[in-house]
């Protein structure tokens, strides 16, 4: 039977990387916003904050936002809990 990922906790993880990655660079909502733009983007800082502070987004925006960040390589947050509804 495959095993679930808590759906919070990857939640969590995904805000928890465009975070970290804006942090290390430097880079705040205004500026990402900016960058978004330059790759045909187009989303408010207010609306940024937002969609990442609840960590649920599509995984093309997610890719967005780092390729607007300049990451090529991940660190995935970890460790992810597996959910297994076996007892």
């Amino acid at each position: 039977m495959p095993h679930e990922f808590d759906t919070e906790e990857l939640k969590i993880a995904a805000r928890t990387i465009i975070r970290r990655t804006m942090a290390v660079q430097g880079v705040d909502f205004v500026m990402l916003s900016q960058r978004l733009r330059l790759l045909g983007q187009d989303e408010s800082n207010k609306n940024l904050s937002n969609r990442i502070n609840r960590g649920c987004f599509s995984a093309t925006f997610m890719l967005h936002c780092l390729s607007a960040l300049g990451t090529t390589c991940i660190e995935i947050p970890g460790p992810l809990t597996v959910v297994s509804d076996e007892a």
